[in-house]
């Protein structure tokens, strides 16, 4: 008898659930309205910068900083820019972008760069650097290794 019970109260929460289920799943089936660009006076707006100007930042960005170029999986590369006499921020090249990244203390030894404007994450150890999207919670980028890491890993095997 107490089988019996307990099957039709099963039973009946799925009967029960279903229609509550495909609600659901038609709420997401509907389209969501984008939200409308705000306007901004032709007084307020900041000039675009053209592709000359943005190249002679970006030198400007790595002059006197020390590259590496690292290759990471899925064909990705990412450019890291050091500074030899100022270890607190590093620039990163990351799909035709530099971005300026800021250092951040870890208690694990681990070099942790941020750059909280464009949630942009990057965390290197001795074997391979990641890359990350803080805003999205996504990966962008993993074992990205630079030339020296490239050859570090093919000598212990």
């Amino acid at each position: 008898m107490q089988k019996f019970l307990t099957a039709s109260l099963v039973a009946a929460g799925m009967i029960f659930a279903l229609p509550f289920s495909a609600a659901q799943a038609k709420d997401r089936a509907v389209p969501v309205k984008k939200e409308h660009a705000r306007y901004v006076s032709k007084s307020k707006a900041a000039p675009a910068r053209s592709s000359v100007e943005q190249s002679a930042g970006d030198q400007i960005a790595t002059a006197g900083h020390v590259s590496s170029l690292y290759q990471c999986d899925l064909g990705d590369k990412l450019t890291i820019y050091r500074n030899a006499a100022d270890s607190s921020y590093v620039n990163l090249r990351w799909r035709n972008k530099l971005y300026h990244l800021s250092r951040q203390k870890t208690t694990t030894g681990a070099e942790r760069y941020e750059n909280r404007d464009d949630g942009l994450v990057l965390i290197s150890i001795p074997t391979k650097s990641m890359l990350f999207d803080s805003k999205k919670g996504r990966q962008l980028a993993n074992e990205c290794r630079n030339h020296e890491q490239t050859r570090r890993m093919a000598s212990r095997k």
